[in-house]
């Protein structure tokens, strides 16, 4: 889902505005996690099926890819929710300040601070002034990685929900008033996902910390079936991004659907076109000729351009006095994808009645 996420978002120019692309740096993020940590389940698999020897995969290399990977999805997560915030509650200024393009350069900037960090720690952990698995380096990896991302993405999206509802209270309408509610719900529900999933895990981690230093301890099979469950609840926190941030908006959701209802089409035309071949290339061609002549002539006649000009005129000049009608046929008025405006419309279509991608 993170790759079908990315690709929707690179094929539909919609979709390339600053919300959706930071949506793509947190997909990005989570698939490579994702990717480095289903190594070792796999290994373990293939080791068990053809009984060969388990070669270790955990080695510092693959530990501090992994961690780097880690820290960006936490952090993305975060940066996503500064990037909504702004465009909230600062919608002037994130058209100033947001753009795809720094986004990106963003994007690039975090996995950077992540990379250094690790690598940072590997060393501290090498060279002895730290010992690994300790409580002590618990405690700073999963406090840099886990506990201030997510304290950044609360105090936010608290503030936000704040801040919007004390506008609506004063402006809006009773339907937009609903539409917000179901934003707070929404975003509620996101912090509590964020807070409670990697719990049991940091439970666990501190659990070894104390174990490695000879002190309290759980027993092994209560630590067996703990260490199963963590692990689950902890990957669902990092596959549950693409529902929650990207196939719950309705935009994205049309995308999709057109995507696939148009490569069926062209699966259709192509076994059509296999099933009745031309009977002849002379006669296609002529027919071809003939058509575009026809058209051509019944378009290029004076009399018929003239009224259908003048229709059009008519049209649009009496739909603009009566204040229903535009300029729609007349002028096409296209609007810049890379424009923030375009965000600021994603998240305002989560007031709709199943759009709830403002969080």
């Amino acid at each position: 889902m993170n790759v079908l996420l990315v690709f929707l978002i690179l094929k539909d120019k919609q979709l390339r505005d600053t919300t959706f692309v930071g949506i793509a740096c947190l997909a990005v993020s989570d698939s490579l996690f994702l990717l480095l940590r289903i190594l070792v389940p796999m290994e373990t698999s293939v080791s068990f099926i053809t009984c060969a020897k388990r070669h270790r995969i955990i080695t510092t290399p693959y530990y501090t890819m992994r961690s780097s990977a880690w820290f960006a999805a936490n952090a993305h997560v975060a940066f996503l929710a500064v990037i909504r915030f702004i465009i909230l509650v600062y919608p002037l200024k994130s058209n100033v300040y947001l753009s795809p393009r720094r986004i990106t350069v963003v994007s690039c900037s975090l996995w950077a601070v992540g990379i250094i960090l690790i690598v940072t720690v590997a060393l501290l952990i090498e060279y002895k002034y730290i010992q690994a698995r300790s409580r002590d380096f618990v405690f700073i990896l999963w406090t840099f990685v886990y506990i201030m991302p997510v304290i950044v993405t609360t105090v936010l999206h608290i503030t936000k929900v704040y801040l919007v509802n004390k506008r609506t209270y004063e402006f809006a309408s009773e339907t937009h008033r609903k539409n917000v509610n179901r934003m707070s719900q929404m975003v509620i529900v996101v912090i509590c996902l964020a807070v409670l999933l990697p719990i049991p895990r940091f439970v666990l981690k501190i659990n070894d910390g104390l174990a490695a230093e000879h002190k309290i301890s759980m027993s092994r099979s209560v630590k067996n079936h703990f260490e199963g469950i963590s692990d689950l609840l902890f990957l669902i926190n990092h596959s549950i991004n693409p529902v929650i941030y990207g196939f719950l908006c309705p935009r994205l959701r049309k995308v999709f659907v057109s995507v696939c209802c148009q490569h069926r089409k062209q699966k259709m035309s192509q076994r059509s076109k296999a099933a009745n071949p031309p009977s002849g290339s002379t006669t296609s061609t002529e027919n071809g000729a003939c058509g575009v002549n026809m058209r051509t002539c019944s378009a290029t006649s004076p009399k018929d351009s003239k009224n259908e000009l003048n229709g059009l005129d008519n049209k649009a000049f009496s739909g603009l006095e009566n204040g229903t009608g535009s300029l729609a046929p007349v002028f096409t008025i296209q609007r810049d994808p890379r424009t923030s405006s375009s965000s600021l419309d994603t998240v305002i279509s989560s007031y709709s009645s199943d759009g709830v991608s403002v969080v």
